[in-house]
């Protein structure tokens, strides 16, 4: 039971944080967003795995399998270098709301993947139960889209952006069942955004020299200072729950909690007062629970 709580509570810190990254990547470079991400969780994690283990910690650090690496370079790849970088650029093309739209959809590539490759069988309540959740989940984004958008023309390539981090964000769920094995959840984590601040100056320092990306690697003082509580929630309580969720729940069930981000971030905003009630917002979010509980049904 506890798996599928962290996997919801890895959606609510990434509702909290993705609202601060969009208006960040408006700005700045995806990358130097990223940077801050993998920074703060990199120290939190580090002084987490040595609190709790010692010198443990450090030898599973320098002895980590083959078998283990490759599959955190791939989760990394997924999420941190390629992944969020063209989700927070599809946001600038069509906005938040769309890309959330498309890129939430990942937790059917997600069930797909474990029924092909981990040979986990799909019943039709589950199938069910991941189609109500995500048509859920397009519904409140799409009720929550402006109707006064002042952008022109179809953004084709925000959308297929979108589709792509989407597809990626099922590889990081797949890879992420695989890569925390025989790792502590610390360790798994340090050894990850170690990874991602490699490749993500790599991969910046490559954009920024052929000119396809010119903001800068490094997020200002400012941002910085305003934001790093943002960045110590999603990248550290974040990505320690979401690791745990994933290796300790189906696969399906583990996706779905963890896309619903968007739906989260609702009642969020209505308690913040940024947003007014609706109705219909409200019956989106009740149909997103039905395919929750769908899916807690499949799986008690």
């Amino acid at each position: 039971m506890l798996g599928p709580i962290c996997s919801f509570l890895a959606a609510t810190s990434w509702a909290i944080g993705s609202s601060t990254y969009g208006q960040l990547a408006q700005r700045a470079s995806p990358y130097a967003v990223n940077m801050g991400r993998a920074g703060f969780g990199l120290v939190l994690f580090l002084i987490t795995g040595c609190l709790m283990q010692g010198t443990e910690f450090f030898h599973m650090l320098f002895h980590v399998e083959t078998r283990t690496f490759v599959w955190c370079i791939i989760s990394i790849i997924a999420t941190y270098a390629v992944g969020d970088p063209i989700f927070l650029l599809s946001t600038r093309r069509i906005g938040v709301p769309a890309a959330l739209c498309i890129a939430s959809c990942f937790p059917v590539w997600t069930a797909l993947g474990g029924s092909i490759f981990l040979h986990e069988s799909l019943a039709y309540d589950q199938l069910l139960g991941l189609f109500v959740i995500v048509s859920g989940v397009i519904a409140v984004i799409l009720l929550s889209y402006t109707q006064n958008d002042e952008r022109k023309g179809i953004q084709w390539t925000g959308y297929f952006m979108a589709l792509g981090s989407s597809m990626l964000w099922a590889l990081n769920a797949y890879a992420m069942r695989h890569g925390a094995t025989g790792l502590s959840l610390a360790a798994s984590n340090v050894f990850r955004m170690s990874l991602a601040l490699v490749i993500s100056v790599g991969l910046h320092q490559v954009l920024f020299a052929t000119g396809v990306e010119k903001g800068a690697l490094f997020l200002s003082r400012v941002d910085i200072k305003r934001f790093w509580p943002i960045f110590c929630l999603e990248a550290y309580g974040g990505s320690f729950a979401s690791i745990y969720g994933f290796a300790h729940s189906p696969i399906p069930l583990a996706a779905a909690l963890s896309s619903l981000a968007p739906v989260i971030s609702v009642p969020l905003a209505i308690f913040m007062k940024v947003e007014k009630f609706s109705w219909r917002k409200m019956l989106a979010v009740i149909w997103v629970v039905f395919g929750i509980c769908l899916l807690m049904q499949v799986f008690s």
